[in-house]
């Protein structure tokens, strides 16, 4: 906001007077533009770089995975993947343990990637979660290691991960595949 406006028009021409009120005014506007700009540097979305790894600092999610992923890929994440990372540890403050729930996070951080998932509750305080569909090898590495699926507390989890096509019955799609193709999901027999 232009302050110099707000005078009025008589001490507009009064050049002394507007010195002044430009001297007064110009560190508390650049403070402004500070602050209005603050919420653009913490955008998980739009921030890079270093101002990424400040945001890992404050939710306390180091760049480097804890293990070494599979194919050679490197353990120091880029910038997109450690935005994943990041936006899981946050959501994962908001997880309130529900099968519903978990699928829409699930949707919400992974359903552009062209990812499906099956999630089964065991009714004996234990889970898995089928992820199918297309992924890149840290995607798969990092569903393994418990890094982007909430687990509730005290539910012990299996996660299988398919990047093959799965079988189904007469659905032929970029997902599912008759007998020479698909994938058969390892299902749990409770009986």
């Amino acid at each position: 906001m232009d302050y110099s406006k707000l005078a009025i028009p008589e001490h507009r021409q009064q050049p002394k007077f507007m010195a002044w009120l430009a001297a007064a005014v110009k560190p508390l506007q650049s403070a402004q533009n500070c602050l209005n700009d603050l919420h653009n540097r913490f955008d998980i979305d739009k921030v890079v770089g270093i101002q990424l790894d400040k945001l890992g600092d404050i939710l306390g999610v180091p760049r480097k995975l804890p293990f070494q992923p599979s194919n050679g890929v490197s353990p120091i994440m880029d910038d997109e993947n450690y935005r994943l990372i990041l936006k899981v540890a946050i959501i994962k403050e908001h997880f309130d343990g529900t099968i519903p729930n978990l699928m829409n996070l699930l949707q919400s951080l992974l359903g552009n990637m062209g990812l499906y998932f099956i999630i089964i509750d065991n009714q004996d305080m234990s889970m898995e979660v089928i992820v199918f569909g297309k992924t890149s090898s840290l995607i798969k590495d990092e569903l393994e290691h418990d890094m982007i699926i909430p687990r509730p507390e005290g539910v012990s989890m299996t996660v299988n991960v398919a990047n093959e096509k799965v079988f189904s019955w007469g659905l032929g799609n970029e997902v599912f595949s008759g007998w020479s193709d698909g994938y058969w999901l390892p299902i749990r027999n409770n009986f």
